[in-house]
């Protein structure tokens, strides 16, 4: 979530101002005081600016995430064009969480996630098939096809519901 307010269970004193709001954009956590419970102060300039902005995104992640590795690159290997690459996709990714045209920024991120969908389904297959403590997943030798078994002891027998392949497997 790019926006989110937080609220202390007990005010904090500060000098004669009582601690009231905290929120964070992106990790950033700016507080608000206030000097009576009627006048909060929540830095409503920055609210206002960014209402109306696309925000983050499944892309923007991904951007700085490359942002990271080419920056660290850039600073081991101490070449200049790693380091602007770096800082070109920093500046993209700003502006994209920046931009009021949030139809052409949703596109953009449409367009990244029909990109990154197979590795993304692979790795989420992968993950499933490490956490199943109860089930066994087998590929079929003859056409490819996943098969999940349920865990038991010793050899069992697996038919494939594709194409009919009978085979021997260990699902322990």
């Amino acid at each position: 979530m790019l926006f989110s307010i937080i609220r202390p269970e007990r005010p904090r004193r500060k000098g004669n101002l009582h601690f009231v709001y905290a929120f964070a954009i992106d990790g950033a956590i700016f507080a608000g005081y206030h000097k009576g419970y009627n006048e909060v102060i929540l830095l409503g300039f920055l609210q206002r600016f960014l209402y109306g902005r696309y925000g983050g995104d499944h892309l923007g992640r991904a951007l700085i995430a490359a942002y990271l590795v080419l920056y660290c690159l850039a600073l081991l290997t101490r070449l200049a064009p790693l380091s602007w690459a770096a800082f070109a996709l920093a500046f993209w990714c700003i502006f994209r969480m920046l931009s009021r045209n949030t139809a052409k920024r949703r596109r953009e991120n449409e367009k990244y996630l029909a990109l990154t969908a197979p590795l993304r389904g692979w790795l989420r297959r992968r993950r499933m098939i490490r956490t199943d403590k109860d089930h066994r997943y087998f590929k079929c030798p003859n056409c490819g096809q996943q098969l999940r078994v349920p865990r038991v002891n010793g050899k069992i027998k697996i038919t494939c519901r594709a194409c009919g392949t009978v085979f021997e497997e260990n699902a322990k």
